[in-house]
């Protein structure tokens, strides 16, 4: 027993012994350098952390193993922190790990995204209020530049222009109600006018409510000799005005509640250049014609009005006009006429432009709309 205790004795001893000859190895080799105990003590948990994560990145595989290696060696007193720092690198390389893996996200979420716009250099006034009428009337044709205005000045066309809409638009055949075939009309040498009757109640229907219907002509009614063209040939064959006068009126005396032979007539007093009988015509034709129909006589009525000194009244009737057919593009041609022409040239522009969306190749369309840009511009800048 006594030798075993011995034996037990001088094996704690040597333990012992070699505990404590490692960490004076050290010291001497420090006290060599001539090194301070501040250095040392902050040189080594880095030389103990570099030496595990080391050992980890030898044998990523089997990190649980070097784990347990990390623990043996701190119950046996080989670096009480060696666990510690086992463990710290461990979830310091999985932050690594997990941070990597979010930027590579997001650089590829960021390749497919649209790249950041351009930042815009500063604009002057003049090129503001161009992007913004070009953003605020974005149609088929470009908007002009103030100096294309100023070097090639459009022709200020803003007058008020004739429009009219064709009863055979409708589907209505002109032979039933006008006979071309009678050729002694031509050597009459009494004119005969077409007067329209108008004895019924006024109504909505006809539009009473308006002051144009029924007041004095608040300007001279200058003829509409454009029109002439349209209806002297209206079967193909030029016949004058007033033999289609006198056509007309034979053909009243037929059919006086007819909505085409009226809306025939009230052409002929447009022609003439009288606007109070062509009124009484067109509020016969409003009175029997079917709601489908109202366009052919509230396009007339709206240009007579606005000849007679009514552009309120006017853009009354042509509105009811958008209402029934807002595709029609005589209704927004009409309309951007009447506001060119008492110079609200900004709502003016938007029916020219939309009369281009429905008609692109309309032309008169096209060169109001260029004048009224170009006065938009050159008056702001």
């Amino acid at each position: 027993e006594r030798e075993r205790e011995r034996e037990r004795d001088d094996g704690e001893k040597t333990l012992r012994n070699e505990d404590e000859d490692k960490p004076k190895t050290r010291s001497v080799g420090r006290n060599n350098n001539k090194e301070d105990p501040k250095s040392r003590d902050q040189t080594e948990p880095q030389e103990e952390a570099s030496s595990i994560s080391s050992a980890f990145d030898a044998d990523p595989e089997t990190g649980s193993d070097s784990v347990a290696s990390a623990e043996w060696n701190s119950r046996n007193g080989n670096g009480k922190d060696n666990g510690s720092h086992a463990l710290r690198s461990k979830k310091e390389k999985k932050k690594e790990e997990r941070v990597k893996s979010l930027n590579n996200t997001d650089s590829s979420s960021s390749s497919n995204q649209e790249p950041p716009p351009v930042k815009r250099r500063h604009m002057t006034k003049k090129e503001i209020f161009e992007e913004e009428n070009r953003r605020r009337f974005p149609g088929q044709r470009p908007w002009p530049t103030v100096d294309e205005c100023r070097q090639d000045p459009p022709k200020m066309v803003l007058a008020f222009t004739s429009t009219w809409l064709a009863v055979t638009a409708k589907g209505v055949s002109l032979k039933d109600y006008f006979d071309m075939s009678n050729a002694a009309m031509a050597t009459v040498t009494t004119q005969l006018h077409p007067h329209c009757q108008t004895d019924f109640e006024p109504s909505n229907t006809t539009l009473d409510h308006l002051e144009g219907m029924s007041g004095p002509a608040l300007k001279y009614y200058r003829a509409e000799k454009g029109l002439q063209e349209v209806l002297c040939y209206l079967d193909g064959t030029y016949r004058t005005l007033e033999e289609m006068g006198s056509r007309i009126k034979l053909a009243l005396d037929k059919h006086p509640t007819s909505w085409v032979v009226t809306n025939m007539a009230a052409l002929y007093w447009r022609i003439v250049g009288k606007g109070r009988p062509a009124v009484q015509c067109l509020r016969s034709a409003l009175r029997y014609c079917q709601k489908a129909d109202r366009d052919v006589a509230l396009v007339s009525l709206s240009n007579v009005l606005f000849r007679l000194g009514y552009p309120r009244d006017a853009a009354a009737a042509i509105t009811e006009s958008l209402e029934l057919s807002p595709k029609l593009v005589v209704n927004h041609f009409t309309m951007a006429n009447i506001l060119a022409a008492e110079g609200y040239f900004t709502e003016a522009a938007g029916f020219f432009e939309s009369t281009l969306h429905f008609q692109p190749e309309f032309e008169p369309a096209a060169e109001r709309l260029r004048s009224i840009r170009c006065i938009l511009l050159t008056t702001k800048s």
